[in-house]
């Protein structure tokens, strides 16, 4: 299965421009001919050209929406495109080059909603059972990740919304492939998210991304240091 330009790819993106630089070209320069629209959720400073020359489109907000807002505007919007496939990623998320092959040849096989990142239990992947091919089955994605398609988004809608657009998802699609390894590290503020390291890294990421996880956390954390010396 080739989505080609049939496949949106949607990113939120609200100040961190640090980690966004860093994280947005890993999905724009793997994506083929997939479209790529960056939502700024009103940040405080402009998009940087390093994210502004790696998208299709930018779309500036003109009020703050904040994640569950902005993820619902998102699917809405989709839900009236022309695409057929929506990839909704976190600024904050880095994806392994081969995610999109992933992507394509696991929905070929299962024809199911996928998520590519591996959370720890504290999330609510405890619920997983195996699945076939290397891909497991959770009934709890995590945003970090999420493959819908058209048909999918739409019957979203078709019920009551969830407070958190997550639960607005988990209330429609009761089940997600995902891989046996993570093809998303994920890096939250400063590179650390809170201060226990491993609560938020990816379980079990590819060699690709556990060659990169201690460079990036250790220039996106001397980056958060620099900012607060400043302020």
């Amino acid at each position: 299965m080739i989505f080609g330009n049939k496949l949106l790819i949607c990113i939120p993106v609200y100040n961190r421009f640090i980690t966004s630089s860093l994280c947005i070209p890993s999905v724009a320069t793997t994506r083929g001919s997939a479209i790529l629209h960056v939502y700024n959720d009103v940040s405080v400073l402009p998009i940087p050209g390093k994210i502004d020359q790696h998208s299709d489109q930018v779309i500036n907000l003109t009020e703050r929406h904040g994640s569950t807002r902005i993820h619902h505007k998102i699917m809405a919007d989709f839900a009236a495109s022309k695409f057929d496939f929506l990839y909704l990623t976190e600024s904050d998320c880095f994806h392994d080059p081969d995610w999109l092959k992933a992507l394509e040849s696991w929905y070929g096989l299962h024809h199911r909603p996928i998520t590519l990142y591996r959370e720890n239990n504290k999330c609510g992947l405890g619920s997983r059972h195996q699945f076939r091919d290397g891909v497991t089955f959770t009934s709890k994605p995590p945003g970090k990740s999420v493959f819908m398609t058209k048909l999918m988004v739409q019957a979203i809608f078709d019920k009551p919304l969830g407070r958190h657009w997550e639960h607005s998802v988990r209330n429609t699609i009761d089940s997600f492939c995902t891989p046996e390894v993570s093809l998303i590290e994920h890096y939250g503020a400063g590179g650390l998210h809170n201060s226990n390291y491993e609560s938020d890294r990816a379980v079990n990421p590819s060699n690709f991304l556990k060659a990169l996880r201690q460079d990036h956390v250790g220039f996106l954390s001397c980056c958060e240091v620099g900012k607060k010396k400043k302020a």
